[in-house]
């Protein structure tokens, strides 16, 4: 499709003048296509996953994540099917009178409103990620965005600038603490998930329960996981599993049998395929080696 034949969004079919912003909640019917528009556009993940395309760069998207779409840019999703979103739709005057015709919105934010994060313009990308606390206090604004466009108290705009440019400043946060890595999605968590498995060899791990601690969507975890390690979680556990129980064949008197439970096998024609599929000799054969 050109890009002449692409459907344009204009402020005044989605942003009433006087308010300039407008807030909803709701859940995809299946994709949208390629679309413009003229106000910038905040679209936050609440639940599900999906896939975003800006300017035809794919985002991978599970709770937690934000995208930042800006006047120009062209832009497109698919959900799987139980994506809950909110979209933010804003009128670049709202915020700064300097964005009005920009098409370049995010780089001149993080050239003045949020300069002091001193951020490259090259390590600009319209999408981060929230986890643990972080997620929790983005959620929580988000909600209070949402009660107060939906209530229309006394005073709501002025709350509703105040919310969301608490929510920029917690995207220029995020931004400002990757390393410009197209894969920022584990950055924060990684270490405490590879601790957990560290710590939990000796049982079963799942990828629900490591998808959970972290507030992702299992099936969006485990691709995002492997994306960042270069294998899938499965084959991260069973090295590091076959690791311990080569660190304890060498370093121990305990059995073969002991050393398999330690490191989450209890079926033990399981534990020496594995062993030697990793390794390339038998647990038997390499306490011999060891040993000798």
């Amino acid at each position: 499709m050109s890009k002449g034949a692409l459907k344009h969004y204009t402020l005044d079919q989605c942003i009433c003048r006087e308010e300039q912003i407008a807030l909803k909640a709701y859940t995809p019917a299946g994709s949208e296509p390629e679309h413009t528009h003229e106000f910038l556009e905040i679209v936050y993940v609440m639940a599900g996953s999906g896939r975003h395309l800006i300017n035809a760069r794919p985002y991978p998207v599970g709770r937690g994540d934000l995208l930042f779409i800006t006047t120009g840019q062209t832009h497109a999703f698919t959900s799987d099917g139980d994506m809950q979103i909110v979209n933010c739709l804003v009128d670049p005057g709202f915020i700064d009178r300097e964005l009005l015709h920009a098409d370049n919105a995010l780089e001149i934010l993080a050239l003045s409103s949020f300069a002091d994060f001193d951020i490259p313009a090259d390590k600009i990308i319209p999408h981060v990620h929230f986890a643990g606390a972080d997620l929790l206090e983005a959620e929580q604004l988000i909600q209070g965005m949402l009660q107060e466009f939906s209530a229309k108290p006394v005073n709501y705009r002025t709350a509703l600038k105040g919310y969301l440019l608490v929510l920029l400043t917690k995207i220029f946060r995020a931004i400002a603490r990757e390393t410009g890595s197209v894969l920022p999605h584990l950055h924060r968590v990684a270490p405490e998930i590879l601790q957990y498995i560290e710590n939990n060899l000796d049982r079963k791990i799942t990828l629900q329960e490591l998808a959970q601690r972290c507030f992702y969507n299992p099936s969006y975890f485990s691709r995002v996981f492997r994306d960042v390690y270069g294998k899938n979680l499965t084959e991260y556990i069973a090295e590091k599993r076959i690791q311990e129980a080569d660190r304890l064949l060498c370093e121990t008197t305990l059995s073969i049998e002991e050393i398999s439970s330690r490191v989450g096998y209890q079926d033990r024609k399981q534990f020496y395929e594995v062993y030697k599929r990793l390794l390339g000799v038998s647990p038997g054969a390499r306490r011999s080696m060891a040993s000798s």
